[in-house]
């Protein structure tokens, strides 16, 4: 796809918003998309870019399982964070989850760091505020982001895996 940018970013917006029941279009980058939700499923459809217009689903759902990562001990999931998106175009199932503890960040980097230990790590970024952990398994990827805002007590978990569709 010559226009993965575009994707990537309507893909957030959907994110974001997925649940109501709603259409609007939308302008980027010189394209035009068209975002209709309804119910639990948002459909994205990025017109004007010919041969490599893109239609993006994503449903909203149960995706701890999908994602293959562990749900951290005693976290709550953000509702309305569960949702994955398929894309045939990019050939890619991508599935989202968005948890919060009260626990500190180097504990929960620490739980997903033992959780992920099986080979080589792709990826390992640890800093004060943010860590991010990613591994490569065959085609798919599994991403952890934690990170504690300075002066609060909650510590976000985002959990993401984006796997290859099957042929």
């Amino acid at each position: 796809m010559r226009y993965p940018a575009i994707t990537a970013v309507l893909f957030c917006c959907v994110l974001a918003g997925c649940g109501r029941d709603d259409s609007k279009t939308i302008s980027g980058f010189g394209k035009m998309a068209k975002i209709e939700q309804t119910g639990k499923t948002t459909r994205v459809t990025v017109e004007g870019l010919g041969k490599d217009s893109a239609v993006i689903n994503v449903t909203q759902t149960a995706v701890i399982k999908e994602i293959g990562l562990p749900l951290y001990p005693g976290a709550r999931i953000d509702p309305g964070s569960e949702v994955c998106a398929v894309s045939k175009e990019m050939k890619t199932r991508s599935c989202r989850a968005k948890l919060r503890t009260a626990d500190a960040q180097e504990k929960v980097v620490d739980f997903y760091r033992l959780k992920m230990a099986t080979g080589p790590m792709t990826l390992s970024i640890s800093g004060n505020r943010i860590s991010l952990l990613v591994k490569t398994y065959g085609d798919g990827k599994r991403t952890v982001r934690v990170s504690r805002k300075k002066g609060t007590n909650v510590t976000r978990i985002e959990l993401v895996s984006i796997e290859p569709l099957a042929r």
